[in-house]
């Protein structure tokens, strides 16, 4: 049951400056608007996001551009009491809350809210999009039920149009309008962010060319800007219009200064966003979502919040998925991760994987080339603990194991039961380039770890002068030798150099 509060740009100490005729004048024009609609040929808008997006609080806020009343026509909290299970059909700005009514205002204007979609399949997202999109999906529908891919008889694209048939379809659902929000201060989804796009835009018979606003919501104590009321009635005002764009990117400018001048950001001020330089991007891959978010917490951890480097993840599900890594430039890292599966299949001679797939035209991408692909094994210490440790990171085991380095792409490789180590997170910052402690101490210029198309001979580091050879295979019994004639870190493997035993459970010694 939605409640009556306080307006926040109400509150003591709060500054905005707009010019008043001119204000005036985009809501007359934006209540003008609205009477259009009615009931049985409505404005449907779909806000879309994922959880904790601010999807509700976006809709609160258009309610207060026009309303002059903040109320929570949308529920929303902090933490899991914030997330929305179902798609939500609001009626927007009623008589009741709007300060004065809309005159001639028909209650034809709804905002739809959608449940947290990131992690569906990306074909069932799209269909299940689509069906709401044509009107088949009725409001208050429980999103996860029908497309929960876990259980034991999981939707298919065609259960789905059986389950919610064209003949079932509703004019009054179908939607007119798209909003995709998410956070200002993390990276966007792309992957969800495409889906929505095709989704909107690739059906012409259906008429499903639809148009799309991408907003950024920040939902931190915030100044109001000079222009935010303006800014947030204009863009009421393009949704509200029907005329059909390309698909458009907004984001919403709010800063925080903390000190009285600031207000509970339920507001949102959207902007064009600004052309900026490109920064550098590392673009994290798995085919488990678990593994996906697993490991973007760790190199977030690991690298820390205030570097300037964007983290980017990218679901793959098919070798179709692989598609998404072109959007990303060359000022690109990818991080590969593999799991249990993708360990037997890059230690012995299969047909080429989706992971090796990933690996070859990330190096492709990336100016980087080979040094810019990593692959990251993760959540398995019993398997792996021996056999990929950080001396595979800088290279020598690659080396050492031709058919594993043929995999990976001659990059760099490392493996990680539940976190990073300091060592390997000081590999993995000099990796991005970024200055560790021993670098600030030395004085030095962080240096990309690993092999290299132009790695060039040393006295101090002999094993370089046989990079290009076929390395022995080391015994335990020659490991004095083995350590004065390479120095650096080496795996002593007992493993057929001519097949994989696959009851190879790892090495008997590190030197």
């Amino acid at each position: 049951m939605a409640s009556a509060s306080k307006n926040p740009f109400l509150e003591e100490g709060v500054r905005m400056s707009v010019d008043p005729i001119k204000l005036k004048e985009v809501e007359n024009d934006v209540r003008t608007g609205l009477c259009k609609f009615t009931e049985r040929e409505p404005m449907n808008v779909l806000v879309i996001g994922k959880p904790g997006a601010g999807k509700s609080s976006f809709i609160n806020s258009m309610h207060m551009a026009i309303a002059h009343r903040w109320y929570e026509v949308a529920n929303y909290g902090d933490g899991r009491r914030g997330i929305t299970t179902d798609l939500i059909r609001y009626d927007m700005f009623r008589d009741e809350l709007t300060e004065p009514p809309i005159k001639g205002y028909n209650h034809g204007v709804f905002f739809w809210d959608t449940a947290g979609l990131e992690d569906l399949n990306q074909k069932i997202f799209e269909t299940f999009l689509g069906l709401i999109m044509e009107g088949r999906i009725p409001p208050d529908t429980n999103i996860h039920e029908h497309t929960d891919t876990t259980r034991q008889r999981p939707p298919t694209v065609s259960s789905l149009k059986r389950r919610f048939p064209r003949s079932g379809a509703v004019e009054e659902w179908k939607c007119h309008r798209i909003v995709f929000l998410c956070a200002a201060d993390e990276e966007p989804p792309m992957n969800l962010m495409e889906a929505v796009t095709d989704a909107a835009t690739k059906d012409k018979a259906d008429a499903r060319i639809l148009d799309l606003r991408i907003f950024q919501h920040l939902m931190l104590r915030v100044k109001v800007l000079k222009l935010a009321a303006n800014e947030t009635h204009r863009n009421t005002c393009c949704l509200m219009s029907h005329t059909t764009q390309e698909p458009s990117s907004q984001i919403a400018e709010l800063e925080d200064e903390g000190g009285n001048n600031t207000c509970m950001g339920q507001g949102i001020s959207c902007v064009p966003v600004p052309k900026r330089r490109r920064r550098p991007t590392v673009c994290i891959t798995a085919c488990s979502t678990t593994t996906l978010y697993a490991v973007e917490n760790l190199v977030r951890a690991a690298l820390g919040e205030s570097i300037n480097i964007d983290i980017h993840t990218v679901h793959i599900q098919k070798r179709e998925s692989i598609s998404l890594l072109k959007k990303y430039g060359s000022k690109t890292y990818f991080i590969c991760c593999a799991n249990y599966g993708h360990r037997l299949l890059l230690l012995s001679d299969t047909d080429p994987d989706e992971l090796t797939e990933v690996v070859y035209h990330a190096g492709k991408i990336s100016k980087y080339k080979k040094d810019g692909v990593m692959v990251l094994l993760f959540g398995h210490r019993n398997l792996t603990e021996g056999v990929y440790d950080l001396s595979t990171f800088d290279g020598a085991f690659m080396r050492s194991q031709p058919r594993l380095g043929e995999k990976a792409g001659r990059g760099k490789f490392i493996s990680v039961y539940d976190a990073f180590n300091s060592d390997q997170e000081e590999c993995l910052r000099r990796w991005v380039r970024i200055p560790t402690e021993k670098d600030e101490a030395l004085g030095e210029e962080p240096m990309l770890m690993g092999p290299t198309e132009n790695v060039e001979a040393s006295e101090e580091d002999p094993f370089l002068d046989k990079v290009h050879e076929n390395p022995p295979l080391l015994e335990p019994e020659n490991i004095n030798e083995a350590r004065k004639e390479y120095p650096r870190t080496l795996q002593i493997l007992e493993i057929d150099p001519h097949g994989y035993n696959d009851e190879y459970d790892g090495p008997v010694s590190t030197v």
